[in-house]
């Protein structure tokens, strides 16, 4: 557990993806879940010690299963944009998790078994606010990594969750991305709005300026390296050139994760692939 403010947790140590809780006078708002349900329930129990208001607000900032399965056992209404509720409306309300490698983290914990999907009570297009008593928290709505990317921040306190933008010393996920959009969103967070901003990433915790350079580096090395394939189809052959190429940027200490991060890449630019150029 690291706290960023007085108000301001986050765990990167728990299953998944790095989550957080902003608590308020009235309550507390989580920001995305644990992955496993025994991980969710010791992070409710210590995110609500000390709690002074019973409001509770779960907020997914993207719809990605390694932060969309253990939403229910948060048991508070959920916030998400409205791209990340039609992708969950998309899925059996029961759903076992698909066969394929994807590269993600819930694929490392074989304990996890059939997930009961929640669909978000409350959505938005392009940003809300939420008024609290002494600041207020902004969302907005990012594209790039995923269809439904969104940024939480309270601009009091100059802190900013932002999700799979920036992913560091592990590769970004492109099943559902735009890597034009993602490339816009990210020169933003560079930009002197966000200068002096404690920026957190849904996968690395707290990050730096010069994390979101790599990130920028990456993803146009990815962008140039795809524009080269001139053919209508990717082949087996031409994907795992191209990801053994790319995972050159991403050392790994054991053969396992260097496996799940190549089938995350391998996984991602089919799909990435397929999409653009239909």
């Amino acid at each position: 557990m690291k706290e960023i403010s007085e108000n301001v947790v986050i765990d990167t140590s728990l299953s998944g993806v790095t989550v957080g809780v902003i608590k308020t006078p009235k309550g507390v708002i989580f920001i995305d879940s644990p992955l496993t349900p025994k991980d969710v329930q010791s992070w409710r129990t210590t995110a609500l010690k000390n709690d002074s208001g019973p409001s509770r607000l779960h907020i997914l900032l993207d719809e990605h299963f390694d932060r969309t399965a253990c939403a229910v056992p948060i048991k508070s209404p959920v916030l998400a944009h409205e791209k990340t509720s039609k992708a969950i409306l998309n899925r059996p309300t029961t759903f076992r998790f698909p066969a394929a490698d994807t590269g993600s983290e819930w694929e490392l914990y074989p304990e996890i078994g059939p997930m009961q999907w929640i669909n978000p009570e409350i959505t938005f297009t392009q940003s809300i606010r939420l008024e609290l008593d002494d600041d207020v928290v902004e969302l907005d709505y990012h594209p790039g990594p995923s269809k439904g990317a969104i940024w939480v921040g309270l601009p009091g306190q100059k802190i900013v969750f932002i999700g799979d933008a920036v992913i560091v010393e592990e590769p970004p996920f492109f099943e559902n991305a735009d890597i034009d959009l993602w490339l816009e969103s990210l020169e933003l967070l560079k930009s002197e709005h966000y200068k002096d901003y404690t920026m957190i990433s849904g996968r690395s915790g707290v990050i730096q300026r010069n994390d979101i350079q790599e990130q920028m580096k990456f993803l146009n090395l990815v962008k140039k390296r795809l524009e080269k394939l001139s053919t209508k189809a990717i082949d087996a052959g031409q994907t795992e050139k191209l990801t053994i190429s790319l995972l050159e940027e991403y050392p790994t200490k054991t053969k396992r994760i260097q496996e799940h991060y190549k089938a995350r890449l391998k996984w991602g630019i089919n799909q990435y692939y397929g999409r653009s150029v239909r």
